[in-house]
Formats: structure tokens, sequence, C-alpha cells
């Protein structure tokens, strides 16, 4: 009986020998080894999730930013309040890092780790560019005046204020005014008279101001353009600001800062009055971050224009800077009391480990209660996080929690009601099924939905439920139970030549023929299997599919047989076609159709490594289909459209970016669990979208970015958090451009990339400055077809030699290709595509052959130096094609459908 290892809370904590940083960025890490004065050479290890940092000696004490682990045995970790269930013997753990090392964490995850080969401490700390600028000579000197026409004096603002300061020689009545949460107009103990005055006379001006400004709105008077006086005061004021930034004086510089109502904007709708800057206090307290977007900052200073982006600027370096010495409750009030950006402050607090407040903000701030019940969770305030994932109805994650604080029963109801709402998607029974398998522990109430999901047949994930189905009778040796499956079986497949997965199936039996308790019935049930898949093997070759690739596919890449089975196998099904014709010049259709999903399909995505296929609808859902198991996974579901959709060549990661005509949008990010399923990583709202679109997933030395076109500029985004890298303003065209790639930069150090755009004329590559635009000499423009996606990346597949093939539909229907080397064109081709309506869809299949789908058939052309070398064609009606992506594990092209469906051909040997 195989138990899956899980991490449970004990009462005590122990000291810790080890670190856990969430994500990628290496600067907490660093920071804590300079707290700590210890050197990282040869201690940082990169895991799925983040960074380990192996520790000299056992820190009893907080380690600011990072997860406190423990050592159970060399190289296996866990946290240090927590053990590991079952326990393990010392040789036990031994063995199990004898090859690796392992951090288990809560939820069930474990990570993996080679400790024979830590992060290099250069690949841990980077240098930023510098732009490059064309030289140009010095701007002429402006030619002097003649004579002076005029003097202009610039008296001193006359306001009942000014005049009482003026008076005074000082900040009247400042003293007088209150902190904290008292009325702003109640005097202070002990203020002066004329501190009074001002504050009655401040009171009497602004009641007269307001009553003004109302009957102004009543009557629909115009307001009066804002004193130049008074503008070129605030304007010298904020000049003074950050001059005192630039020249390293960021404390007194920060407590007299101007905040801004949101990212990249003034505070306030009217102008402010006066030309001092405020004297704020910018300690950190958790109330001041909840008080709201208006506070107490006083009104747009009409002097700021491009000053103002200038100080938001250096906030946010000194913000950066408060987070790199360690200072998080810092980082988080200047990012909430200045920047107005609440997501940052949250992200600063998660890394200083202050998780309820954390929490707190994300819940009030953000509406993100998701992101809130896994700080309180962080936090140790179980029944809060629970809550809230009841609320969302992430009952999934309410039993994670709920099991590892000892909770068995109430997380086993969570199980269970995670598993009915999979089950409720079509093809979720497969889900639900491995749900409460792995996570329950209940074969019984995972057989049940793997039984269903079986007698739903057809429907997507029917084959799969079979194979897990299988799995369990074989483990209980229920061998009356294996038969009825079998005959079923055979008849599902009989009577649906092009039901995905025969193989599959039919292997997987076999295998499981192999176990102990199955006895005499082993040889039985392996004879059943074979028989199964030579029934296969018949009907496909009746149909016209080539018997070497067939048998191969389906025996021979399985493992589950003899090389001699093999050869007897392929010796009998090539046998009676010995005398075909060399070199025919069709392949038989009749690929295998699956229903991904319902409703129309917007935006796909396709992985080049893992072969997996992403699929969005207009009604905002996502769902996965992996070709190797013929599984269908549902990502998630909003109530927005998907506009575009990116991933990363092996699947793990994904973007959807959602869009309303109305511009109204929101992106997010995902990765792809053990289990299969996906886990939200991040996610935001976005506004006034207009076409937008998104590049694939670039894995990088230091983090995987996703490239994101709004409508008017164009961003470098982490895919694990969603901040920006950076903005770059895309080269002009008559339309704009369409999807592009980020590409690693040529000639860069790691972690360097190029921007692939088209600027209207031909596709060009742009460093991330934008300093630099180098066109390539291909200029086709892919064009989707028909009214269903949002947007057409290009296929794309980086060459053996360095160099890069593109190809894609245009918009008439043509086909395209071209082939790249050191960013310049080499060989182009072009078709004008069948007369039935042209070509739906395109992929480069390999280096030199493209796919182009049709209304009635898929063309498989070579690319030669200047034009389409014609070399199959697979008869194959699919008039609703949108998109196609090879899937190079299985050696298939995957064509989609308008309507979610999808059709699997070979790819010609």
């Amino acid at each position: 009986m195989r138990v899956p290892f899980q991490v449970r809370r004990r009462p005590d904590a122990g000291p810790a020998d080890a670190a856990f940083f969430a994500g990628r960025d290496p600067a907490p890490l660093l920071a804590l080894c300079a707290g700590l004065g210890l050197d990282p050479g040869g201690r940082v290890h990169g895991l799925a999730d983040g960074l380990l940092l192996k520790l000299g000696t056992p820190a009893g004490g907080p380690l600011p930013g990072a997860l406190r682990l423990r050592a159970i045995a060399p190289d296996l970790f866990l946290p240090a309040d927590a053990e590991l269930v079952p326990a393990l013997l010392d040789d036990e753990a031994k063995g199990l890092t004898r090859d690796r090392g392992l951090v288990f964490l809560p939820g069930g995850r474990a990570l993996a780790y080679d400790p024979r080969r830590p992060i290099p401490l250069a690949a841990m700390l980077t240098a930023g560019v510098l732009p490059r600028r064309d030289w140009q000579p010095l701007p002429a000197r402006p030619a002097l005046a003649d004579r002076i026409a005029s003097i202009l004096v610039d008296f001193p603002d006359e306001t009942p204020e000014s005049a009482l300061d003026a008076g005074s020689g000082g900040d009247v009545g400042s003293e007088g005014m209150p902190q904290g949460p008292a009325s702003p107009d109640a005097p202070k103990a002990g203020a002066s008279g004329l501190a009074r005055l001002r504050d009655m006379a401040s009171s009497l001006l602004r009641g007269a101001i307001g009553r003004a400004r109302g009957e102004g709105s009543r009557e629909g008077a115009e307001a009066t353009a804002p004193d130049a006086g008074l503008v070129a005061r605030q304007a010298a004021a904020l000049r003074d600001l950050l001059r005192e930034f630039r020249e390293g004086d960021v404390e007194k510089a920060l407590r007299r800062s101007i905040p801004a109502s949101s990212p990249g904007e003034l505070r306030g709708a009217g102008g402010h009055g006066g030309d001092r800057l405020p004297d704020r206090d910018l300690k950190y307290r958790l109330e001041d971050l909840l008080g709201g977007k208006g506070g107490s900052g006083g009104e747009a200073w009409l002097g700021g224009g491009d000053l103002m982006a200038a100080l938001l600027a250096e906030y946010r370096k000194a913000a950066q800077e408060a987070t790199r010495r360690g200072d998080h409750r810092r980082a988080a009030a200047i990012y909430g009391k200045l920047l107005r950006d609440d997501r940052a402050a949250v992200q600063a607090l998660l890394r200083g480990g202050l998780y309820h407040d954390a929490g707190v903000l994300l819940l009030a701030r953000l509406d993100d209660r998701r992101g809130a019940a896994r700080a309180f969770a962080s936090a140790g305030e179980a029944d809060r996080a629970v809550a809230l994932y009841r609320e969302i109805g992430d009952h999934e994650a309410a039993g994670d929690l709920l099991r590892g604080i000892g909770e068995e029963e109430a997380a086993l109801a969570e199980y269970q009601t995670a598993a009915d709402q999979l089950a409720a998607h079509p093809g979720g029974h497969l889900a639900a099924g491995s749900l409460l398998l792995k996570k329950a522990g209940r074969a019984d109430l995972a057989m049940e939905q793997f039984a269903e999901g079986w007698r739903r047949r057809p429907v997507a994930n029917a084959v799969p439920c079979a194979v897990e189905a299988a799995r369990l009778l074989a483990a209980r040796g229920d061998v009356p139970a294996l038969r009825s499956l079998l005959d079923e079986a055979d008849a599902f497949f009989a009577a649906a030549p092009g039901a995905a997965e025969p193989g599959r199936f039919y292997n997987a039996v076999a295998t499981f023929g192999d176990g102990e308790g199955l006895g005499q019935a082993r040889g039985e049930l392996r004879d059943r299997a074979l028989l199964g898949l030579a029934a296969v093997l018949r009907r496909r070759i009746a149909a016209g599919e080539k018997a070497p690739p067939l048998v191969s596919s389906l025996l021979g890449g399985s493992g589950s047989w003899p090389a001699a089975v093999v050869s007897d196998a392929s010796h009998a099904a090539t046998a009676p076609r010995r005398q075909r014709r060399d070199g025919p010049s069709s392949v038989a259709g009749a690929g295998p159709r699956l229903r991904v999903c319902s409703g129309t399909v917007t935006a796909a995505s396709g992985a080049s490594e893992s072969g997996d296929v992403v699929l969005g609808t207009a009604t905002g859902e996502v769902w996965a289909f992996r070709p190797e198991t013929s599984e269908v996974v549902a990502v998630s579901s909003y109530d927005l459209p998907v506009a575009a959709l990116a991933s990363d060549p092996t699947g793990e990661l994904l973007v959807v970016l959602r869009s309303h005509p109305g511009g109204r949008g929101a992106i997010s990010s995902y990765a792809r669990r053990p289990d299969g399923r996906y886990e939200v990583l991040a996610g935001t709202t976005m506004e006034a979208l207009s076409s937008p679109w998104l590049t694939p997933v670039l894995r990088t030395a230091i983090e995987s970015l996703v490239g994101l076109w709004d409508g008017e500029s164009f961003q470098v985004l982490s895919v694990g958090s969603l901040t920006s890298w950076g903005t770059l303003h895309l080269p002009a065209g008559e339309a704009p451009p369409p999807p592009g790639l980020l590409l690693d930069s040529e000639g860069g150090e790691d972690g360097e990339f190029d921007v692939l755009t088209h600027d209207g004329r031909e596709w060009c590559r742009v460093d991330p400055w934008g300093g630099s635009l180098r066109p390539t000499g291909l200029q086709w423009r892919p064009e989707p077809r028909g009214d269903a996606l949002r947007s057409l990346t290009p296929s794309w597949i980086a060459a053996a030699d360095g160099g890069l093939e593109l190809a894609g539909p245009g918009e008439d229907g043509s086909l395209h290709w071209g082939r790249l080397q050191d960013g310049q064109l080499i060989a182009r081709n072009a078709s004008p595509g069948p007369a039935d309506g042209g070509y739906l869809a395109a992929a480069v299949v390999r280096e030199g052959v493209v796919a182009g789908v049709s209304r009635s058939r898929v063309d498989w052309v070579r690319c030669g130096a200047r034009a389409f070398q014609s070399w199959r064609a697979t008869p194959e009606p699919i008039p609703a094609a949108v998109a196609a992506f090879p899937s190079r594990p299985t050696g298939e092209l995957i064509v989609v459908a308008r309507d979610g469906l999808v059709v699997r051909l070979p790819i010609p040997g």
C-alpha cells in the first residue's frame, strides 16, 4: 500500500537548518545572508517554486522573508514546526535522498533539487544595462535678447493663510494641528490664540470655497485658469524635493513627499492652493494602509507635470532599497502611503513574514480572498483561512489546510465537496477521482468517480477514467470486474474507430496484469490486452494508416511488450501490403476526435515540448488538453471572454488574458501542480484594453516572462507575480501590431531578451529599451481567419543551429513560412492555398516542414530556398479549424476547431 507523505504541524518548533524563499527573486535571500554574516556561495539551490538556502549553523530566531526548515536527514528538509507522516527511519531517509534533495512543504508539496549543483553566486547578481543612445551634438546656444521690453514681478499668494503665516514668521498654527484620529479642526491643548484664529480663518475659507464651488456647479460656471505664479512655485517646490532624493537625503525627502491617488497620477481632483510641502509620518501602521485612497494628502499640485512621474520613480527606488535591507515594514509604508500600490505593499509584507497584515490588506483593499486565505494560513490563523476558502469555493485548499492541522474528518468532507464540484464539469470525473485517491486516500470513493467517468463515454477523459479504474481493480485483485471492463472497452473501441488512445488503455491493462494479486489471471489479462491491440491495428490499417508507425505507437513505445512480440506484430501488419506503390501521395485521414470544451474558442496556445494545448472560450472558460494521456483539465472560469493565452514550452506555466469589448479585462497566471491540475499564481483586473494579446512565455535564467500588448504599449511581466519589468513602445504602423515573441537575446547575457514584433511592414527585433530596431526582411503578417480567435501568434520553432522558423496563414488564406538566421531572413516560402477557402491554420511541425490546414485536408509541405515543395496530403474535413499545434511526444498534429473539437493527425515520418 502506498501512502503519500504529508507534513503535520507539531506543538514546538526546532532550530532552522535551512530557509525556503518563495519565488526566484534572490534579493531577500541575499539580504538574509548579509544580516547573518553568511557567505551564500555553494549554499543556494533552485527549486520549482523558489530558492533553498542552507545555513551554516542552526538558527533559533526568525528568518525574515523565509520559511524556516529543519533537516531530518542530509538534504531532506521540512518546516521547523512540522513532522513527516509517515515517519522515516534513518536509512529510509538517506535512501530517499541518495540521488536528490527534497523539501516537503504543507499542502502535499514536495520539491526536489540537485545537491551537487548549487546556484553560483554570479547567477544571483545581475547588473542593469544602460540604454544605448545614438550620439548627437550639443544643442545650439539660444540667442540672447537685445533689449528688455518688460519685467514681471511674481508676488506671493495673497490668501488669508499666507498672510497669517507671513505675520508669524513661521508656520503659524502648525503646532496646533492634531495627530492621529482626532478631528483636523480641533485645536491642540496649549495652542496659541493666533493658531486658533488661523484655524478658524482656514475653516471659514474652506466653507466659503465649498459653497462657491457648489453654486458654480449648479449655475454651470466655468472654472478659472490656475494662477501662473502658483504653478511656478509648486513646480519649484517639487524640483527641490526631487533634488533632495537625488542628492541622497532620502529620509528627509520622504517625510515631505506628495502621494499619488493611484500609480502614475496625482492625488485629488482639485487644485492645491499652496506651495508648502507637507510633513508626513511614514511609520508603518496597518490602519494607515487601510484608510482608503483619499487620506489627508491635499489636492493635486498643478505644478507637477513630469516632475511627479520622476518623484514616483524615486519613491519606488526607496521602497526597493528598504526591501533589500530587510525593512519590509518601511517598504510597505512607502508602497501604500506614497505610491498607493496596494499589491506591492502586500508583496513587501509577505516577504517580511507579516502574513496577518498582508491578509488583512488583501481582504480589505484588494478583495483578494484567495490570497488573504493563503496569508492567514501562513500566519497560523487556520480557522479564518478555512472560512475564506469556503467562501470562494476552494474546498480542496480548505481540505489541505484542515488535514495539515490534523482535522482528518473535516478535511475529508471538504475533499468530497471539491470532488463534487469537479465532477460537475464535462470530463471532471477524472480529476474528482484523482483528488479523492491522492488527497483523501479513499480508493472506494475514487473508484465511483472513475466508473462514472467511463460510463459517460465518449465524453472527454472517458478512456483515462477506464485506465485509472483498471489500476484500482488490479490493485485489489478484482478479476471479474477487470474482465467486464475489458469487454466494455472492446465494444467501445470497435464502435468508435476515431476514439482516442485505445493503445493507452490496453497497454495499461497489460502492465497492471503483472501484479501479484491477480494470481492465475495475469496471463489471461495480458492476452486480452494484446488481442485488443491487434483488433485496433487491423481496423486502422484497413482505414489506410501506415503499419510501421502504427505498430510502433501502439506496442513499441509503451514498454509493455517484449521486442519479439513487437517484431511479430510489425511483420504481420506489413505482410499484406508489401506490394503497395512507393511514395504515396496521400495519407488516410479519420483522425481521432475529442470534444475538449463547449462554446466558441476565442484563444488557443500550444506547449512545444509537452504537446499540451490550451483553449479559451467566449464564456470565459479555459481548458487544457494533454495528448500524451488524452486528458482534459479544467483550468479556470471567469465572467470575461478569453482574449489570449500564453504557455511555456513545457506547459507548466500558463497566462490567461481576458477582455471585454468595452475595455474591461483581467490577467492571471497559473502553474501546473504535480497532479496535473493548475493553481493560480497571481491575478489582477485591467482597464482600457484594446485588441490585446500575449507572447508565449519565455523562461530565462532569472525569471519566466510574458509580453502583454494592451492596445497602446507593450509590457513585459513576470509570470509568477505579474509585476512589470518595463514598458516598451513598439514601432508604430498603420495597423496595431500582431502578436509577437519574446526571444533570448542574440549574444546577450543570461536573462536578456529581445522582442520580435511587426512594425507594419516587416518583422523586427527590438531590445527591451527600444534603443535598437533590427529589421529582418520578413514581411508576412499573420492574420486569424474568421471571427473566432481574438489574436493569432505565429507558429515558430527554434532550429538546432540557432535559427528561427515562423509560419502561419495570411489574411487571404495563403500559407507563409520564413527562416531567420542571426536576425536576418535567409529563406521565404508562400502559397496561395486551396480554392475552397484557403488555409485556415498552419504549424511548423519540425524544421523545414509545415502543415497547412484547409477545410477538406491537411497539406504537408517541405520548405525550400524559394518555394514550398508538396510532400503529403491527409484528407480530413475540418471546416471550422482555427489553430494547429504539433505534439512532439506523440508525433501528431493537434487541430483545434471553432466549437472546441480537437482532431489528432499523425505527422508523416
